[in-house]
């Protein structure tokens, strides 16, 4: 939390500078699980073994 004498943009300007990497991989997972999933067409999930534990389509 911030000291009560400064401002919460302060604030996150000095913890910015510890966490950017944390966000950066974050923002870099996000982004490759978002286009793996986009990717995904109805014919992969008809023939996924996951979705389809029986074989029943």
């Amino acid at each position: 939390m911030p000291y009560r004498s400064e401002s919460m943009i302060v604030f996150a300007a000095r913890e910015a500078k510890k966490m950017w990497p944390f966000l950066a991989g974050f923002a870099v997972v996000g982004f490759g699980v978002t286009q793996a999933t986009l990717g995904i067409t109805e014919a992969d999930k008809k023939k996924s073994a996951f979705l389809n534990p029986g074989g029943h389509h």
